[in-house]
């Protein structure tokens, strides 16, 4: 999917989300960052950019997203 939509909000959440799931956070972001960047108003997609943030050690840098999750 991610090949076939590299842009795509959702997919981009998704894989996000797989990696995530296997503890590297780091990898990620950033998926995360260009869901956040293709839809600023989806707000899974803010949710879980602050997850990872948060488990990668940058919560400053979480904050906006949590907050606009919110």
């Amino acid at each position: 999917l991610l090949a076939a939509e590299p842009q795509a909000p959702d997919v981009n959440l998704l894989a996000g989300e797989i990696a995530l799931a296997q503890q590297l956070a780091e990898q990620s972001i950033p998926f995360f960052a260009k869901s956040v960047q293709g839809d600023p108003a989806f707000l899974p997609a803010r949710a879980s950019y602050a997850r990872a943030l948060i488990q990668a050690g940058r919560p400053a840098e979480a904050l906006p997203h949590a907050t606009a999750a919110l």
